[in-house]
Formats: C-alpha cells, structure tokens, sequence
C-alpha cells in the first residue's frame, strides 16, 4: 500500500480497478457454487417452519372446535331432540338447533356444516344417514372430541369439496331421566379452503407445496392440484414413511429426483402434513438468480470502469481548483465572497460547488440578518425604556390624587363629616390598590377593595341594596388578575340594581371546581334585555369584541378579554340574565396558589 502511494493517480486508479475486477470475478463464482446449496437450506428451513406454524394452526382449530361442541352441548334443545321420540316439538327443537347452527356459521366462517346422528334420527347437509352412521360408529360413548379425517359430501349433486370433519358424543346433561346417558354423535365440517392457516393458498411461482392427509389416503392441497398433490405422494412417500412420522415429532425426510418431502404426524387429528420442495423449479430460481446475479457483477463492472475514467478527467482539476478558493477565503480576501466559484466536472463535484455557493450567500444573508436583529433588540430596548419611564410618569396622577383623599379625609373627620371621610378613605384605598406595580393579586386583596368601591356606593344610594359575600376560605389565598372585580360590580349596580325601584341584593361568592377558581357576581336587578344579551354573548364568543360592543359593558369586555389573553380561551366570563329577576356573571379562571403555580 505505501509503494501504491508513490505511483500517480492514474496508475493508482488502474491497479485499484484491475483489483476490483479479479475481486467480482472470483466472487462470481463463489456465488454460483453455494447459491444452490443457500437456496435449498432457506427452501427447507421455509417448509418445516411453515409445517410447525401449521401444527400451531390445526390446534388452535382443535380447541375452537372443542368450543363449539361445549357450547352446543349445553343447548337444551339438543337433548330434547335426540332423546324425546318424535312429536309435535321435534321440529320446534330442530328449528332452534338451525337458528344456533347458522349464528355459529356465521361468527365461523369455516363452518361448512353441524350434522347430528342418534340411533333414530340423523341430520346433516353434507353427509347421507348411512355415511354418518358408518363413519361414527366407532366413535360412540367417547368424552373426547375425535377427527374423523378429511371427508368429501355424500350427496349425488354434491361438489368434491373436501372437509375436516371432528365428532364427539353426546351425553344426557339437563334432564334427570337420561343425565349421563349417551344419546348420539354431533358432527362439526370445517371448510379448509375458508380456514385460518399460515400455509400459503396462491400456486403461482411456488416451489415448496404443502398438503393434509389422513390414514385413509384422502389428501388437501393448500396451493397445487389434487393431481400433483396425488403423484408427490405416491411416487416419493413409502408407507414406511408414514409409519416412521407417527413414531416421531421429527420430519421424515424423503425425495426422488423431482421433489424433496418432508412428513409429519399430527397425532391428536391423526393427519399428516406434507411438504413438498419442487428440485425443477428451485433449479430454475437457481438458474434465473445465477444469471441476475452474473449480469449484475457485469454491470458494476462496467460502471466501476466507467466511473475511474470520469474521476480521472472530471475530479482533480476541479477538486484543486476549490482548494484554492477556500485558501484565499482563509488568507482573509473578503472579495472571493462576493465572486460565486464555478466547479466542472462530475455530478458530484457540481453539486459541490453549487452547495458551497449557497453556504456562502446564505452566510453573507446571516450576516445581514444579525446586523438587522441587533439594530432592531436596540430599538426594542429604546420603546421599553420608554414605556417604563411612561408608567413611571403615569403613577404620579394616582400618588398626587392618593394624597389629595387624604387630605379630603382629614379635614372631613375636623368637621365633622364621616360619610365623606368614609368616602375619602375607600377611594384612598382604592387608588392605593390601583398603582401597586403587580398586575396580579390575591383573592382576599381583590375582594378588600371591592368592599371599599361598594361602601362607596352603599353612601351615595342611600343603602339601597344589601351585599352577600360568600367567599370559600380555600379560595382566598389564590392568585387573580388585578381589578377584575370592580368594572363586574360596577355594571351589577348602575345598570341592574339602581333602576330597580324598590331594594335589592347583591351577590359575591368564590368556589373551587375540578376545571378551575369560579367566582360569582349576581344581582336581583332589572335584568338585560334579550337583544342587547345575545349581542353580549356574541361578543364574548369573539377573539377580539371590544370595537364592536356596546359601550355601556366595555368594562365587562375588557375583563373577558384579558382573562383570556393571559390564561387562554378556556377561562374567561359567562352570562345569565333574565328580565325582572336579575343577572348573574361567572368568571372562570385557573387555580393558581400564592406562589404563582398552576395547582
């Protein structure tokens, strides 16, 4: 390898290409000698798995038969038939046992037929009464279910079509006059073609046939013919070999120069599975992979052939030419950044430059985009700056008026005024309130403030309405938005209770729901008329209702608003009113403790 090194690239390429090809070479035939042998091992390994799945299959059909007969057994209509002579019920028993017999067809699709058999009676739509005596007859008096092998109809006008066939004896279960008596046999058909199986049903292409059988030489196949199912097995298994697979779980193992067959027992059915791997058609598979495999080596051949020509005429130049263009770049000469390089030569190497060019406009656009990002975080910086020195200078209308109450109060209390001192001291909280720097507070806090704005308003209408505050203690301590309280009350008194003519109540209360902190403002006031409270409700529903409401419920709109810019759409407010007997406003809203976590 390190002598390789110190010949040109050219040669270098020559004697790797030349390696390459000794290397398909020899590969090739490699291939060719084993690929028969790899074929048939996965041929076999497909088939004995393939039977084992089958063996899985047939048991599992095994029990679902032992289901049916338990579940039928225990029809009372069953015994009343086989063991009452014949009278007028006989047919209302045999009409029940249709109805049970077609609902079980229908959940099993591979139930062909239900027959019965006693020594006066015999019923079955595939099977004569003589077939069905002759074939159970040995068979009466067993607790167990028994395969009966695989059967062809009895009727004349009947198809070939080949079943699976269990029978078990039927016993005196309900009544005390034959309990424990045997009665008869109950035959189930199973439809193999309509049976769930792993085997594969499609004959076309296939190499590996797979086939039933049982002791009395009637066979079913899966995916060939009956003809060629007939000849594998006489001409490749011996009755040696059917003697040997009931000795053994193994398969038995036989072949002639057309078929490779593998047998074995099903002891509990006393069935064979057969599979059978077609010698002629895996030499076929044999011959078409050799010769895909073989035009495909030629093709990378060819190609790797190819491909060394191309790299030795379209990859050094442009390769070195790309060298020295990043050398520049990192020399420091900015200019090339400007200059897109052009690249020819393979697919590849275009690619290349074509990429390489974007990376460098799209490095030259980051750079405009920082110095544009940077420019506007400064401006961003310059509004909030701003807007901090706006609220700061908003604050001092509150400070200044704040004060002025106080004075008001004072000299209020010296002359002797305590309506306007009391009024004084709730608007001096309430501003107070209104300039503390977070927007969120305390439950506790918010209704503090709220009994403020009500006194206020319980001197100036003279008492006109008594006030219910029914705040949950488990409530008080958890986090709302600030002044979402005063515009509901506000609306609860002038537009509710002041037109009222004669007292009125007004309603606060706080609960805790699964979904969130409900809070409650209700009044026995006038009401809303229906009009003007779909539009309200409409206006709700809205993302932004504040242009398009009414003015008189702005307050009520901007509450709803904000709970929902802060929280999300599933919390907010909600509305009942009916005319004459008041109004009721729900504010629904996350539990959030005083810590500000989300419960």
């Amino acid at each position: 390898m390190l002598r390789l090194k110190k010949y040109s690239l050219k040669k270098q390429f020559i004697v790797l290409s030349m390696f390459l090809l000794t290397t398909c070479l020899v590969l090739t035939s490699f291939i060719a000698l084993s690929i028969k042998d790899l074929l048939l091992d996965k041929q076999i390994a497909y088939s004995t798995s393939r039977a084992l799945r089958f063996k899985s299959d047939i048991d599992y059909l095994y029990k679902r038969v032992s289901t049916l007969y338990e579940f039928i057994q225990f029809d009372p209509n069953l015994e009343y038939l086989l063991a009452s002579p014949f009278s007028a019920n006989t047919t209302v028993y045999l009409n029940n046992l249709n109805r049970l017999f077609l609902s079980l067809s229908i959940m099993n699709k591979d139930v062909a037929d239900i027959g019965l058999i006693s020594n006066d009676f015999a019923y079955s739509n595939l099977f004569d009464d003589d077939t069905l005596r002759r074939v159970t007859a040995n068979y009466t008096n067993t607790t167990q279910i028994n395969s009966l092998g695989i059967m062809s109809s009895s009727f004349f006008n009947a198809t070939s079509m080949p079943y699976l066939v269990f029978t078990k004896s039927i016993f005196g279960f309900h009544s005390s006059s034959f309990y424990g008596d045997y009665l008869g046999n109950l035959l189930i058909s199973i439809d193999p073609s309509k049976f769930a199986t792993s085997l594969p049903r499609d004959t076309y292409e296939e190499t590996t046939y797979f086939i039933i059988g049982d002791n009395n030489g009637n066979i079913y196949p899966f995916n060939c013919s009956e003809a060629l199912a007939s000849h594998i097995i006489t001409t490749t298994i011996s009755s040696d070999v059917f003697k040997k697979s009931t000795l053994t779980n193994d398969f038995i193992e036989s072949e002639n120069k057309d078929f490779l067959v593998y047998t074995s027992f099903i002891p509990e059915l006393n069935y064979y599975i057969i599979s059978a791997i077609d010698k002629n058609a895996l030499s076929l598979q044999l011959k078409d992979i050799l010769f895909l495999t073989s035009l495909i080596i030629g093709c990378i051949i060819i190609f790797i052939w190819l491909s060394i020509k191309l790299l030795l005429s379209n990859f050094l130049n442009p390769i070195n030419n790309l060298y020295k263009f990043i050398k520049n770049i990192g020399e420091g000469n900015m200019k090339n950044l400007k200059q897109p390089i052009s690249l020819e030569g393979s697919t590849e190497i275009v690619t290349l430059s074509n990429e390489f060019n974007l990376m460098i406009s799209e490095i030259t656009s980051l750079n405009k985009q920082l110095f544009t990002t940077t420019t506007r975080m400064y401006e961003l910086e310059l509004q909030k700056n701003k807007a901090e020195l706006l609220h700061l200078r908003s604050q001092i209308n509150p400070h200044f008026l704040y004060n002025t109450l106080e004075s008001i109060r004072g000299l209020a209390l010296e002359n002797n005024c305590p309506q306007i001192a009391q009024i004084a001291l709730g608007m001096g909280k309430i501003f107070h309130y209104s300039i503390k720097g977070a927007n969120k507070t305390l439950l506790y806090e918010e209704v503090s403030v709220i009994k403020s704005y009500i006194d206020i308003q319980l001197i100036r209408f003279n008492s006109k309405f008594d006030v219910i505050y029914n705040i949950m203690l488990p409530t008080e301590n958890l986090t709302v938005p600030k002044m979402i309280l005063q515009p509901l009350i506000e609306n609860a008194i002038f537009h509710g209770l002041e037109p009222k003519l004669e007292s009125g109540i007004l309603y606060i209360g706080s609960l805790l729901l699964d979904n969130g902190l409900q809070i409650i403002v209700q009044d026995d006031g006038i009401g809303i008329p229906k009009n003007t409270l779909e539009h309200l409700k409409e206006s709700l529903a809205l993302p932004s209702n504040l242009i398009s409401s009414p003015t008189s419920h702005i307050g009520l709109l901007n509450v709803h608003n904000r709970i929902r810019l802060e929280y999300g759409d599933d919390y907010g407010l909600s509305i009942e009113s009916t005319q004459g007997i008041g109004t009721k406003i729900t504010i629904l809203l996350p539990i959030i403790n005083q810590g500000g976590h989300y419960a």
